[in-house]
């Protein structure tokens, strides 16, 4: 993994703790009332944890580099010699979009210089094409493929843009924005009376048929561009790749599942890519009153509640459907703002918009076995990969906290907080402090 890759998801993991304690709209249905009724112990964490988030983003801003009248970051990577990526996942949209919440929870605006500066850095690498825009995507393994997910293509891309648009009403974002939605429509796989749009177009028969949970990011993208602009055409779109998804879902169990179907992940059902279509249903119904959408997005949470395997008070969900391995991360992407992190998270949003206490029975339990897997050393607890492993990984250790303080800020459980408190710990424990901030390996 990506040693920068890891600062960034820590400190985003620390970001989104920092809200406990806060009523929080996670912009997926209702606003969840939060008790103002809270322990000094956690008032006090909050505090910890917002000032460990801003020294990540000052050891961040402290490897910057200018180019092209903005920023970019090296990705040092033990594989290869080092890069500089766009992408969502080890790049400049991952750190602007990081350093953007980070103005907005704080109000300065050193953060928000650099995320304009990283946004500046993207319009450099943007790459006209079909009447709209591409960005390349590098690492060890690839050069310049052009991509269209969230975490390490144009999706992504343009949701920096969205995002700083809506803050700045800066009309040239919009235009970046815009342009990644017309590249990627210009590509899109009409069927079923919908369309997909494909991971990479230039190259997409290489990767066999098209994975449903990129049409739910590139969905989910939309929602949001359309939010800012309310532009009809982008919920049209979105309609078109509502009906592709509804049109191929199988049942089973009495829900509905997704097949991935990709040649790197052939005939595989993941829990999480499930929840993410689950996700950008739900925000369909928002958006639109149709109850059908409702339907499928319920019928997603059912299919996975079903496939839990329970012992005692805990719940624990397979990597894949038929594979026995037990993992924290429900894939191999990094938890971002359209990706998640484990199921629990995945349950905590469907419980939040729906306000199903099965969904959020299922989310405390899936909390109970994260804490079984605790690692105790260094004055706190730390989470490996997987069940069974005793290593102790940072990253994974960063998004439990992420989905442990939901908990807690949801149903104010204690042993949630209890464990909250001594994985920050071993995460502040663990940082190595340089250029003034905090990174980790």
């Amino acid at each position: 993994m990506f040693i920068y890759s890891y600062s960034i998801a820590n400190g985003s993991a620390f970001c989104a703790t920092s809200q406990t304690c806060r009523e929080k709209d996670n912009d997926i249905g209702m606003r969840t009332p939060v008790s103002e009724e809270r322990s000094p112990k956690a008032l006090g964490l909050r505090s910890e944890m917002l000032d460990a988030v801003e020294r990540a983003a000052n050891w961040v801003i402290s490897q910057a580099e200018p180019e092209a009248g903005g920023y970019k970051w090296a990705c040092h990577d033990p594989r290869c010699t080092s890069y500089y990526s766009t992408s969502y996942g080890n790049g400049a949209t991952g750190i602007g979009l990081f350093l953007l919440s980070l103005y907005l929870e704080t109000g300065n605006d050193t953060y928000l210089e650099y995320a304009e500066s990283a946004a500046r850095w993207l319009i450099s690498r943007a790459v006209p094409a079909d009447g709209g825009y591409k960005w390349p995507f590098t690492d060890c393994d690839r050069a310049d493929w052009y991509l269209t997910p969230e975490i390490n293509g144009a999706s992504g891309v343009g949701l920096l843009f969205v995002k700083l648009h809506e803050l700045t009403k800066n009309e040239t974002y919009l235009e970046y924005a815009e342009g990644a939605v017309r590249w990627m429509i210009a590509h899109a796989v009409y069927e079923h009376g919908g369309f997909y749009i494909p991971y990479n177009p230039d190259y997409q028969a290489s990767f066999g048929n098209p994975g449903p949970k990129i049409s739910a990011q590139v969905g989910d993208f939309l929602l949001n561009l359309y939010r800012a602009t309310g532009n009809p055409t982008y919920i049209d779109y979105c309609k078109g790749l509502a009906q592709w998804l509804l049109a191929i879902a199988i049942q089973e169990c009495g829900g509905y599942k997704w097949c991935e179907n990709l040649v790197f992940h052939p005939n595989d059902f993941y829990f999480g890519n499930v929840g993410l279509i689950a996700k950008f249903l739900y925000n369909m119904y928002r958006m639109t009153g149709n109850t059908t959408y409702l339907e499928y997005a319920n019928g997603a949470l059912n299919w996975i509640v079903s496939n839990a395997v329970i012992k005692g008070n805990m719940a624990k969900w397979q990597l894949r459907q038929g594979y026995d391995v037990y993992c924290i991360r429900v894939g191999r992407d990094i938890p971002t703002v359209l990706h998640y992190g484990s199921v629990g998270e995945v349950l905590l949003d469907a419980y939040e918009f729906t306000g199903n206490t099965t969904f959020l029975a299922y989310a405390l339990k899936h909390a109970r076995w994260m804490m079984s897997l605790a690692i105790e050393e260094n004055c706190g607890y730390a989470y490996p990969e997987k069940e069974g492993d005793d290593l102790p990984i940072p990253f994974i250790t960063s998004f439990v906290l992420r989905f442990l303080a939901r908990i807690y800020n949801i149903t104010g459980d204690g042993m949630a907080l209890t464990y909250m408190e001594r994985t920050f710990t071993w995460l502040i424990n663990n940082a190595t402090i340089e250029d003034g901030g905090y990174k980790w390996p």
